[in-house]
């Protein structure tokens, strides 16, 4: 899952481990990955974005 956070809000490694354990142990039920779309690797971050569905 690709997500946006602004500069500002101090969003931590910790954050992104508890984004994953809500997102996949508790409303999943399937294990999620969870990634800054700004900290993709430029390689690979125009081909992601471009298959990416948006949720909300």
């Amino acid at each position: 899952m690709l997500i946006d956070v602004a500069d500002e809000s101090g969003f931590s490694l910790m954050d992104r481990i508890g984004v994953m354990h809500v997102l996949g142990d508790d409303a999943l039920s399937l294990p999620v990955d969870v990634s800054r779309r700004d900290t993709l690797n430029p390689l690979v971050r125009e081909r992601m974005v471009e298959d990416a569905i948006k949720i909300f």
